[in-house]
């Protein structure tokens, strides 16, 4: 929680500088919603839809930019309505905080404005699993088996609407086993995650 809190100094702290230093540096806060699933636990599709919000720091530089996020983001998995060959329809999610590093290439210069207006990203994640809940009989009476910390990647492309707002089209995917329980049905679970979301820079 401490890092949590000089994130958001530092992320307050150039919202506020002067207009000179701003002109590399941009801080963001965003909203959005994902659509997951976790491979492995016998429930196909990305039928779980859960929360994604944050806020994150840019830096600028030629035609691109480096940043930081700090999100939370709720993942799992869930049943389809016809119930997968389950009496009811079942879904686990996972509550996470993610912290990913990113690399942005970017294109279409406004002029007027002073901003791209597409770019493409790409970068690690580093997150900690902080609550779980799942109604899936093969998982509820062992939430205790997950990972509580995950590593992997994140894809994404952005089309930036105007000089404070933009959209982004995300890809993640996590490269650890984030549940192993061998004496379960279920065993090296890995999650994907699709988001679509909104940011507004400051």
């Amino acid at each position: 929680m401490k890092f949590c809190k000089l994130f958001f100094l530092l992320i307050l702290y150039i919202s506020l500088v002067d207009n000179s230093f701003a002109q590399g540096f941009e801080a963001k806060i965003f909203g959005g919603i994902n659509s997951s699933q976790l491979q492995g636990d016998n429930l196909s599709g990305f039928d779980k839809i859960g929360l994604h919000t944050g806020l994150g720091v840019e830096y600028g530089f030629l035609k691109n930019s480096i940043g930081l996020e700090l999100i939370f983001n709720q993942k799992g998995s869930a049943s389809k309505n016809d119930g997968n060959n389950l009496p009811q329809r079942v879904s686990t999610t996972l509550n996470y905080l993610q912290i990913p590093v990113l690399y942005s290439i970017n294109s279409w210069y406004n002029e007027t404005n002073n901003f791209y207006h597409i770019g493409i990203h790409a970068g690690p994640y580093f997150s900690t699993l902080f609550s779980t809940n799942s109604s899936d009989p093969g998982l509820e009476r062992f939430t205790d088996n997950f990972r509580k910390t995950d590593f992997g990647a994140v894809f994404g492309f952005q089309y930036r609407i105007s000089h404070n707002i933009s959209s982004i089209l995300r890809y993640d995917q996590s490269f650890l086993k984030i549940y192993n329980n061998p004496s379960n049905r279920v065993s090296g679970i890995l999650s994907y995650l699709v988001t679509l979301r909104l940011e507004y820079y400051f």
